[in-house]
């Protein structure tokens, strides 16, 4: 819009404040139509280009004819407004009776009639926005929550590195490196979807590095097992990632299942959460099959990698625990009746404790105001 100076009018102000100007200029104006009476707004093709055709609904195509005839031949301006804004404004043609369409005639460039098209539309659809959740997380909070969360995921790094290097040996230096690589192919991933890293997205994350060394702790077991039997090194590799691969399958194809659920229910964090740790899955799946497996295979064929010691063999800290699987193990599917009756035992038992103290539920589900603090600096003590 301009002045009669022929200056224009700006929508908001240099701090970015509405323009009261703008405002009350729209607010004299007359409401012809509202949004419920545009059916539909198209390009329709004219000559080379496109213009705006609008159809409107019989009840809009009624208050519009009312409207042009009692202002026929005063050739009078009607303007699109859209969130307070103009979005197009243009004069009525010389004794012209407007009904079921409309049409702004003129040379337009396409992206433009595309765009005024589209805010049309969107302007047209009678929707209601419910609220289904609102944070607001001051910069300095959250910063200390991702200094703390990337802080917990370093140590997580290094104490599973230091397990699988002790306990494991050569192998477990094979999956600190593809554990690495996996880190670097997840943040690759995230980085090309453009995605969003929340604080429950990087827990996600975090949780999908200790579950990527699950695989190869599965697949290290049975290595050593084959190895404890005779078997030869390459064929003790083969026959351990063989044997495993359908543990790994199963676990993996949970995870992410419950994932895909989370992900299609849930809402804002929940779902950054979910995605990532399906991405997370997929991503280990993928380092543990093929990157663990490569690295183990080509180790094995030097002089290092094909020494038995080298894979700790006789390191057993849980041979106790084993040992009692072996020679007494628990015949869950013989007896099916005695652990059904366990669980249910500890349900009945569980349940009312729950319902005792009831569940505390947050903000998000009570409504309210949470409020958190962070204090960097603490008073000195003393008299």
């Amino acid at each position: 819009m301009r002045r009669s100076t022929g200056k224009a009018i700006p929508f908001k102000l240099p701090d970015g404040k509405p323009n009261p100007e703008y405002a009350n200029i729209i607010k004299d104006w007359t409401l012809i139509l509202s949004g419920p009476d545009l059916a539909n707004a198209v390009a329709n093709p004219a000559g080379d280009g496109f213009q705006p055709l609008m159809n409107f609904s019989p009840a809009g195509a009624q208050k519009l004819e009312r409207w042009s005839r009692a202002f026929r031949g005063k050739q009078e301006n009607i303007a699109a407004v859209l969130d307070g804004r103009v979005i197009s404004i243009a004069a009525v043609n010389q004794d012209a009776i407007l009904s079921d369409n409309a049409i702004i005639q003129g040379q337009f460039d396409t992206k433009y009639v595309q765009t005024l098209v589209s805010q049309l539309n969107s302007g047209a659809l009678p929707v209601d926005l419910e609220l289904i959740g609102a944070q607001t997380v001051d910069a300095s909070i959250g910063q200390v929550a991702l200094q703390k969360m990337v802080f917990a995921g370093v140590i997580a790094f290094g104490v599973i590195s230091l397990f699988m290097l002790v306990y494991y040996a050569l192998p477990g230096l094979v999956a600190v490196v593809a554990l690495g690589l996996y880190i670097l192919f997840t943040l690759t991933i995230l980085k090309l979807f453009n995605a969003t890293f929340s604080l429950a997205a990087i827990a996600g994350f975090i949780l999908s590095v200790g579950m990527a060394v699950d695989a190869n702790i599965l697949v290290f077991e049975r290595v050593k097992e084959e190895l404890r039997h005779g078997r030869g090194l390459a064929s003790a590799i083969e026959l351990g990632f063989r044997r495993a691969l359908p543990a790994i399958i199963d676990s993996n194809a949970c995870t992410i299942l419950t994932s895909i659920v989370l992900a299609n229910v849930g809402t804002g964090p929940v779902k950054g959460f979910a995605i990532t740790l399906v991405i997370g899955v997929l991503v280990s799946l993928f380092t543990a099959v093929t990157v663990t497996r490569s690295l183990l295979i080509g180790l094995a064929g030097t002089s290092f990698g094909s020494n038995p010691k080298a894979y700790a063999v006789e390191r057993n800290w849980f041979k106790g625990i084993e040992k009692r699987a072996d020679t007494n193990p628990l015949r869950i599917v013989e007896r099916p009746a005695k652990w059904f009756l366990i669980s249910a035992l500890t349900v009945v038992v569980g349940v009312p404790f729950a319902l005792m103290g009831g569940f505390k539920f947050n903000v998000e589900f009570t409504g309210g105001s949470e409020a958190t603090y962070a204090v960097t600096n603490t008073a000195p003590s003393g008299p």
